[in-house]
């Protein structure tokens, strides 16, 4: 299921760039300490959200129920996408 939506974000921003365009994409790559903080705590975007809250900028419900999936990627990953897209 990742490299079918890594696949389908290639072939869509494929489509948007200009001839002889390039897009350079950073992403996070496994392993890290993104998803495994090594300090055993949350990864960077619930502690971020936990800042807003903290500062009344976000409601706490919402950093409870918010869910985001993302995929850490190795290269063999995107290079399979790559050939599907």
């Amino acid at each position: 299921l990742a490299h079918v939506h890594l696949a389908k974000f290639l072939s869509l921003r494929s489509r948007e760039l200009r001839p002889g365009a390039e897009l350079l994409l950073v992403m996070v790559g496994h392993p890290n300490e993104f998803a495994n903080p090594s300090d055993g705590g949350p990864g960077p975007l619930s502690r971020a959200m936990k800042r807003c809250v903290d500062r009344g900028e976000l409601r706490e419900d919402v950093l409870h129920q918010t869910v985001i999936p993302y995929f850490l990627r190795t290269t063999s990953d995107v290079k399979a996408a790559l050939k599907i897209a």
